[in-house]
């Protein structure tokens, strides 16, 4: 069965590869260019990731001729050894077990600590080596389940969850250009502050540092002061299309609990909403691999009548069976970590729906160092105009409807996308210029002009 696994794994990698990553045919210049690649999530290595496969993907060489064949080296500490050699595509997948016995015997990472490599691609031909820039990967080899956090987030960081100014509490996009943080702490005199990408580049704070509970207050992007509340449990919602910040009460109401998430079984993580008569919706939340909760009632287990667990979540969108005052429910399924999604609580059947979290328009590509599995949220502007919140580009993207393909807008073909510079919809990926990889970079598609364009964040 495992064997199985993994070869189907193995040929749905190859799939959406070759799939999705059509050469471009104008490239805007004769110098021969080296691979550049993807930028990559921190890669778990547990027992509990095992079987799964890591793939580590890279733009093509240009304007070189003959035979292309890359091969993938590792640098660690300052020993370099080579993964993999004579590749002929643009990827390289290898279970995560095995992966894991290579770095401790071959790289020489040490078995119980966590760690950070160097990847470099050489693209090589009859007449021509060429190199990429080095581009690191966090190694998690510690035992347990991580969180699988994509880059390009907003965060809550300050005197949080007993914190001093040292640590990052991730938010998640939702609806409208929103985003919503999971449940934190503050302490006598505690504060805090939104930031972008773990760096001060981009903040939001206010003008009045007391915040009130459901009150907006005005997100101001520079010389803004830290936001300060009463000694409570509270989670936050950033309006980055009104530029507004509003705190909300932590306590009450249902809320998730549970292994792994980010207040662990000590506090509520995430708040539902009530949307009609015993059904509780979730805003969008990113889990790990391994995940176990319960959803509760006011951030307590003494209401015996809301205290649900012992599902087993299996497919996207089917109901599975919760039981009151049951076990946790496990949320361990194959590509569930580190995807935005919504659970749906339905008290009076006790189901729970989990579904995949998709805005009207979303942008998906080798975004945010995924690899075309995770939905950037967009939002309408003006009527037939959407923009998207920001994201760390790769080597290419494309926008789609409703999270599925059959309507989808990118560039024309052997067209580049560079910044500032509309482009009339096409069908093909769109391909950043080389400066754009890696940065921060927010894109607006005009549905009635039927033009599209990048703007750095």
């Amino acid at each position: 069965m495992k064997i199985f696994k993994y070869l189907t794994m193995m040929a749905a990698a190859a799939v959406m590869t070759t799939a999705c990553q059509p050469e471009p045919t104008d490239l805007f210049s004769t110098d021969p260019v080296a691979p550049v690649i993807t930028a990559h999530n921190a890669v778990v290595l547990s027992e509990a990731t095992a079987d799964e496969i890591v793939s580590f993907n890279w733009s093509a060489a240009r304007n070189v001729t003959g035979e292309i064949l890359y091969s993938l080296d590792v640098a660690y500490g300052e020993n370099t050894n080579t993964l993999a050699d004579d590749i002929a595509g643009l990827f390289y997948s290898i279970r995560k077990a095995d992966f894991r016995d290579w770095l401790i015997n071959t790289a020489g990472m040490p078995e119980n600590e966590d760690g950070s490599i160097m990847l470099t691609v050489t693209a090589a031909t009859a007449n021509e080596v060429l190199v990429s820039e080095p581009a690191a990967v966090e190694i998690v080899l510690t035992a347990g389940a991580q969180p699988v956090i994509p880059a390009g987030l907003w965060s809550v960081i300050g005197t949080i969850n007993d914190s001093n100014w040292d640590s990052e509490l991730y938010m998640t996009a939702g609806e409208d250009g929103k985003w919503i943080s999971p449940v934190f702490s503050l302490g006598d005199g505690g504060e805090f502050k939104l930031h972008y990408n773990n760096s001060w580049d981009h903040e939001a704070g206010v003008a009045e540092a007391s915040l009130t509970v459901g009150s907006p207050v005005a997100a101001l992007a520079s010389g803004g002061g830290n936001c300060k509340a009463a000694e409570g449990l509270y989670y936050v919602v950033y309006d980055s299309k009104n530029a507004t910040i509003t705190l909300y009460d932590g306590v009450a109401g249902a809320g998730i609990i549970g292994n792994g998430l980010p207040n662990g079984w000590d506090n509520d993580s995430y708040k539902l909403t009530s949307t009609s008569s015993d059904v509780y919706k979730s805003y969008p939340i990113l889990f790990s691999e391994g995940n176990t909760f319960k959803i509760r009632k006011d951030n307590a287990w003494n209401d015996d009548s809301f205290n649900w667990g012992s599902g087993i979540f299996e497919e996207y969108g089917q109901p599975f069976t919760l039981e009151n005052s049951g076990g946790s429910s496990d949320m361990s399924a194959d590509g569930f970590a580190g995807i935005p999604v919504v659970l749906t609580l339905n008290a009076s059947d006790e189901s729970l729906t989990v579904d995949r979290f998709f805005t009207t328009y979303s942008v998906i590509g080798t975004i945010n160092g995924t690899n075309w599995n995770f939905d950037v949220a967009m939002y309408e502007v003006e009527s037939g105009k959407w923009k998207s919140v920001p994201f760390i580009a790769g080597t290419e993207f494309k926008i789609r409807k409703d999270g599925d393909w059959a309507e989808s807008y990118g560039a024309p073909e052997g067209v580049q996308t560079e910044f500032d510079t509309p482009i009339e919809v096409g069908d093909r990926n769109f391909y950043p210029v080389e400066e754009m990889i890696g940065k921060s970079v927010v894109v607006t598609i005009d549905l009635t002009a039927r033009q599209t364009t990048v703007e750095e964040f």
